[in-house]
């Protein structure tokens, strides 16, 4: 497990986060929502062990977080930032294949991996273009390509037990939307631990498990869509007034009421 006890962080005097207790369990799909602010970012980067919390602490699997090495670290979660940036002109398959190199496994088993992860995201007929000649969504999904192949690197090398992505939706179409989202699951049909901050609150009750919902650095409700998504909180934590729907076929429809 990928847990937080306590965590609190500050910046000088500013409080990002107080008081959170979060577990991440193998095989659920865990969507952290919330306001702009709120710190969701925030929370997947001490999960990541990019931040380091200024009280309480972060273990994974019983270990202190920060007691593992970059390398180490690397071998056990892929992280998707929310918006990832590259030093040079990669070539998309070139890219992806970063991500499979952060396992100690043989070069050769690394290719069926890349290729994989391509097809996955649907970047495979991008292999040979360069990252820098991308659009926004294509680039989106090269990157999200590039943690999938780095997750599957990590269960050949006895890890790749947990994805952290912010925001891997953001810049996609609607249909790409739904492909990312399908990644998700999957990847925690095969015992990945997923955590994913999502903006869109439908996505978010359609494809998690679980919801956690922040507000001002402190989760308000912790469970799944059903108990969290009720139009008392989220009219609460957002500040406008909402309508929750359950469809015939089990899911919530969730919207703003907007009034001019």
């Amino acid at each position: 497990m990928l847990e937080l006890q306590g965590v609190g962080l500050r910046r000088g005097a500013r409080e990002i986060l107080r008081g959170v207790d979060l577990t991440l369990r193998p095989g659920e799909v865990m969507a952290v929502c919330g306001p702009n602010g709120a710190g969701k970012s925030t929370i997947l980067s001490l999960m990541a062990g990019d931040l380091k919390p200024t009280a309480g602490s972060v273990a994974l699997d019983g270990r202190p977080l920060q007691s593992l090495d970059a390398a180490g670290l690397a071998v056990q979660r892929a992280v998707l930032e929310q918006s990832p940036q590259v030093s040079a002109p990669f070539l998309v398959e070139e890219l992806v294949g970063l991500g499979a190199s952060c396992a100690p496994i043989a070069v050769e088993d690394t290719a069926p991996l890349v290729r994989q992860a391509m097809q996955t995201a649907e970047v495979l007929h991008l292999a040979q273009a360069r990252t820098d000649r991308l659009s926004g969504g294509e680039g989106a999904r090269a990157h999200l390509a590039r943690v999938l192949a780095q997750n599957a690197a990590g269960r050949m090398g006895g890890g790749g037990k947990y994805l952290l992505l912010d925001e891997p939706t953001a810049s996609l179409d609607l249909s790409h939307q739904i492909a990312a989202m399908r990644c998700v699951r999957a990847a925690a049909a095969s015992g990945c631990g997923v955590l994913t901050v999502l903006h869109d609150l439908n996505l978010a009750a359609a494809f998690a498990d679980r919801i956690v919902l922040l507000s001002a650095g402190a989760i308000v409700a912790d469970g799944t869509p059903a108990e969290v998504f009720r139009e008392s909180v989220l009219s609460e934590v957002f500040g406008v007034a909402f309508h929750v729907v359950r469809e015939p076929e089990g899911n919530l429809r969730i919207a703003p009421v907007y009034r001019h």
